[in-house]
């Protein structure tokens, strides 16, 4: 969709500016919360990549997410969102909650909520396909 430009980046940080216009506006006029989402998202991206050491990787669990978000959608053509819905709800507190007891008793700062947003996605994408496989989507 475009429209955004990255401004700064340094570790830990970085700020990205939306030109916002009509292609990223909802029929009301709002801001779509979808491009928010992506523009976030590759904040937070660059901001830990720019702090990493050469040679380490970034990554690796958002093939979870992937897994896990694809089996959401296809669980809603199924009528059978129970198990996507429960395992959203323990990614977000486990993402939440994790992230801030590794800021802020554990002093972790940033890689620390990285580290928390990975467990985050491996338990949803795990959670999702595990109750796919086991029958979720079996007639009652």
């Amino acid at each position: 969709m475009g429209g955004f430009t990255l401004a700064s980046v340094e570790p830990g940080h970085a700020v990205i500016r939306l030109d916002a216009d009509e292609r990223h506006r909802k029929p009301m006029g709002t801001v779509h919360g979808g491009i928010l989402c992506d523009i976030t998202d590759e904040a937070m991206g660059m901001a830990y990549t720019a702090s990493l050491d050469e040679g380490e990787i970034v990554g690796p669990a958002y093939g979870f997410f992937g897994v896990g978000l694809a089996l959401y959608f296809a669980s809603q053509g199924a009528g059978r969102l129970a198990w996507p819905l429960w395992a959203g709800l323990a990614r977000l507190l486990i993402a939440a909650i994790g992230g801030w007891l590794g800021v802020h008793w554990l002093g972790g700062g940033l890689p620390a909520v990285f580290v928390a947003m990975a467990i985050a996605l491996v338990v949803f994408g795990t959670t999702v396909s595990l109750a796919v496989r086991l029958g979720a989507w079996r007639a009652t």
